[in-house]
């Protein structure tokens, strides 16, 4: 979910190279514990990291560092430039630090789409960039190159 909020505020990516490994987990799990991905932009490149080697629960963190400063997320917490803002502090939501209200969120809207026959905001178009970048980043780790988003097809 945290890729597609990325992908979601950044857009699709040009191209993506990727690392994925069992490492955490080896020989206690059949498949990967960790990846990293590079996704590469007309005028910047972008991280993704993800992994299943904690030992506690813990938030997602973002970071975007621009030329105007940084702005990061932890759990519910906005910050600029280091500075929690209003819009975070009123962010704060019910649920687990890992994945927070945002389903409920979803799934109330779903609902209230159904309700009055309303497209629903969350749909399959609107994946469809988070699904081309992560099977780039499957074909990129699988073959260690830099996969071309344009060369996926959903």
């Amino acid at each position: 979910h945290t890729l597609d909020l990325m992908i979601d505020a950044l857009g699709a990516p040009v191209s993506v190279s990727a690392k994925m490994e069992n490492e955490h987990l080896k020989g206690v799990i059949e498949v990967e514990d960790r990846m990293q991905i590079t996704l590469k932009y007309p005028d910047f490149t972008a991280l993704f990291t993800a992994t299943t080697a904690a030992t506690d629960t813990y938030p997602v963190c973002t970071a975007f560092y621009t030329d105007r400063g940084v702005v990061e997320t932890r759990g519910g917490t906005i910050t600029v430039n280091g500075a929690e803002t209003p819009s975070g502090k009123n962010a704060r939501l019910a649920g687990k630090n890992e994945w927070g209200a945002g389903h409920d969120l979803l799934i109330a809207d779903f609902y209230a789409c159904v309700k009055e026959g309303k497209p629903v905001a969350c749909d399959f178009n609107g994946c469809v960039d988070t699904m081309k970048t992560v099977f780039a980043a499957y074909r990129s780790a699988k073959m260690q190159k830099e996969i071309m988003l344009e060369e996926i097809e959903i």
